[in-house]
C-alpha cells in the first residue's frame, strides 16, 4: 500500500492543494 501512495501523491500535486506546501519542499529542489 506504501509503494502506491507516492505514486497518486505526485498526481494529486495538481488535484489537491494540500500537497502543493508538501512538494514545494522536495519539487524546490
Amino acid at each position: 500500500m506504501n509503494d502506491q501512495l507516492p505514486s497518486p501523491l505526485d498526481h494529486w500535486d495538481d488535484t489537491t492543494p494540500v500537497w502543493t506546501p508538501f512538494r514545494s519542499v522536495p519539487h524546490s529542489h
